[in-house]
């Protein structure tokens, strides 16, 4: 379900947005969240795309500020 990755927020807000910002941001994706493994993956798997996703939306949308 769609949450809001405060993490991400709090590391991405003020920064440069470079792409070690980005990635900074990326890695706190699943703060606060519970990843529940099932049978569409494993917790490790679940929050490893949570990583890329968020990577892929900050690096899309500091790209058209």
């Amino acid at each position: 379900k769609p949450m809001l990755a405060a993490g991400s927020m709090e590391a991405i807000v003020g920064s440069d947005g470079s792409e070690e910002a980005v990635a900074a941001a990326a890695a706190r994706a699943v703060e606060g969240v519970t990843v529940i493994e099932d049978l569409y993956g494993s917790e490790d798997y679940k929050s490893h795309l949570a990583t890329v996703y968020v990577r892929r939306a900050l690096t899309t949308a500091l790209s058209r500020a």
